[in-house]
């Protein structure tokens, strides 16, 4: 890493920064919750938090749209995400074992 190269930032701007991007985080966070829940309720399939995270990392313009956006705007593009996490953000179930949530499932019913 070249830290020696890293140019000095005002305290204020650095904490600003800082504290928008754990906001973001959380709301991303938030966002991601609702999708799984959704996704096991109606298609019974798990999403990845490490695969749908990357996907939202890339596509950030999407939850920007959902917090930020016209209503109709956050509509679509939570349509939007909610479609491309269940394509491609599916969590793999390793050979011979249940995932999470259906081992809960199972101890429940």
């Amino acid at each position: 890493m070249n830290l020696d190269k890293v140019t000095h930032i005002n305290q204020h701007r650095f904490e600003c920064h800082h504290y928008g991007t754990l906001i973001f985080t959380l709301l991303t966070s938030k966002i991601l919750l609702a999708h799984k829940f959704e996704c096991w309720q109606e298609h019974q399939k798990e999403l990845s938090d490490i695969k749908a995270m990357k996907y939202i990392a890339v596509h950030k313009e999407l939850v920007w749209s959902i917090i930020l956006g016209t209503q109709e705007e956050a509509g679509i593009a939570n349509q939007l995400l909610k479609e491309m996490l269940r394509k491609t953000c599916v969590k793999e179930v390793k050979k011979g074992k249940m995932s999470p949530l259906k081992i809960i499932e199972t101890r429940l019913s």
